[in-house]
């Protein structure tokens, strides 16, 4: 719940933006905080200064580029075979991250050319993006939805791995050892090994509950129009 903010370039938006959703949410009865910011970046300037706009208010959830305002911003006619925000994103998800804020974004050049008509390569370019850092993306179109959904969630295929990833770091800790080995491969278990594996069996389970919800949602709007 929330708004999307496009156009943010200093911490003095955000902050006039949290105070407008801070008045919103008494006036209305509203949990104060409840209310969320996605800042959406589309000039050079908000790149130059998006470790201010990302920390200017703990409403903000989210942060990306607004790729196609981006273009015109900075006078850039947009090319499928080169991509001219290599930085920009760069930035995005570095200074997004270190603020714990959520990057958002997809790979070059659905970001300035989307497309809608082919599933798999929504899916490729979303896991693109996803390899790039960012962790969600906007979706345009209906026909991005699932795609990205897949492709930014932790692989199905992967999640025995990261249980047994645990499993055997807790053993180690246990027995007084920081790294121990992966049975039948040459990876050892280490801090971060671990604390990747945890990350990610939280967001799947974190996935499956929200989709665990929307299909209530769904079969509850079923049965009114039954």
């Amino acid at each position: 719940k929330g708004i999307v903010y496009p156009g943010a370039e200093t911490s003095a938006d955000i902050e006039e933006a949290d105070s407008i959703l801070s008045e919103l949410e008494t006036g209305r009865g509203i949990a104060s905080g409840v209310l969320q910011i996605i800042a959406l970046i589309d000039s050079g300037t908000g790149v130059w200064n998006i470790r201010e706009i990302v920390t200017a208010s703990p409403r903000v959830c989210s942060s990306g580029l607004d790729e196609l305002n981006l273009c015109r911003n900075m006078g850039i006619i947009p090319y499928a075979d080169f991509d001219p925000f290599v930085y920009a994103k760069g930035r995005i998800v570095v200074e997004t991250r270190a603020a714990k804020v959520q990057p958002i974004g997809i790979s070059h050049p659905y970001g300035v050319l989307p497309q809608f008509d082919d599933a798999d390569e929504i899916y490729q370019q979303a896991l693109r993006g996803k390899n790039l850092g960012f962790a969600g993306a906007i979706c345009p179109d209906p026909s991005w939805v699932v795609q990205c959904n897949t492709a930014f969630a932790p692989p199905a295929d992967r999640l025995e791995f990261f249980r047994e990833t645990r499993r055997l770091f807790a053993e180690g800790v246990a027995q007084g050892t920081a790294a121990v080995p992966y049975p039948g491969t040459t990876m050892m278990i280490d801090v971060p090994v671990d604390e990747n594996a945890r990350v990610n069996l939280e967001l799947w389970e974190l996935c499956a509950a929200r989709e665990a919800e929307k299909a209530k949602a769904i079969e509850k709007q079923e049965s009114t129009m039954a």
